[in-house]
């Protein structure tokens, strides 16, 4: 927690790794972007030369909704250390998120390849497939993953775009009883996706209520772009310390159009 890495840094400021988890801390736990924007500004001063800092300025720079920031950084991040899969992978969220289709799938495979186990990696796949109309291939890519909670969240999307809707409807029933309590933000996201939009704002806000660290993800998840112009979805990120950057955001990258 927070304590220990004060600690750490109080003992030897010049700790870029307790700077990197510090902006870690700002950023999913204390939403305050500011602060997390400091200390990753402090960790790249430090040591600009190690793939995890620039990885954790990939990650800033994308939860602010700064998209050619955050690529640069990952690029740089894999240069530094082109056998970590990490870089890979958190650079392909982002070209999900900016409709880089190919890209995204390129990069989820090299993450692969460096971590065959990769949890969400086949989710993912399916997700660009499902962005393709490519649905019995993003079925059978879903069918693959080996992390439960990523294979559900994907499947309910599958389902729902092979118009077996029932079966989406169950299994999405399903994934809120179990996992309403830790996954409140990933529920927002299910209904979204369907264009259920105030189940959408209802479920975000049940997940604000439980602090959950996926608001940090919000400018770059691309489930969420069909809010874009609902008259909640400001006052939303200004509740979650997001506004300032949302309206910083060039106007390419805010396209309401799935």
């Amino acid at each position: 927690g927070g304590d220990g890495i004060a600690k750490a840094l109080e003992l030897n400021p010049d700790l870029a790794s307790a700077w990197v988890s510090l902006a870690n801390l700002h950023s999913t736990v204390d939403w305050d972007y500011a602060a997390a924007g400091k200390a990753t500004r402090k960790a790249l001063e430090l040591e600009p030369g190690k793939s995890f800092v620039q990885g954790l300025a990939g990650d800033y720079a994308k939860f602010t909704g700064q998209f050619d920031e955050s690529s640069a950084h990952y690029k740089k991040s894999i240069e530094l250390d082109p056998m970590y899969y990490r870089p890979y992978n958190q650079l392909a969220g982002l070209y999900m998120r900016t409709g880089m289709l190919n890209e995204a799938e390129e990069a989820i495979r090299q993450a692969q390849y460096l971590l065959p186990s990769l949890p969400s990696s086949h989710s993912n796949l399916s997700y660009i497939h499902l962005q393709r109309g490519e649905k019995e291939q993003a079925l059978a890519e879903v069918e693959l993953e080996i992390e439960p909670i990523w294979k559900a969240f994907q499947m309910i999307q599958v389902l729902f775009e092979l118009v077996r809707v029932d079966d989406s409807d169950n299994l999405l029933q399903q994934f809120i009883d179990e996992h309403r309590g830790f996954w409140a933000y990933q529920i927002a996201d299910l209904y979204a996706h369907r264009g259920q939009i105030e189940k959408a704002f209802e479920w975000l806000e049940i997940a604000r209520q439980q602090h959950d660290p996926g608001f940090s993800w919000i400018l770059a998840d691309p489930l969420l772009m069909n809010l874009y112009k609902d008259p909640r979805w400001e006052p939303l990120l200004k509740s979650v310390g997001l506004l300032e950057a949302w309206q910083e955001m060039p106007a390419r990258y805010k396209g309401a159009e799935q």
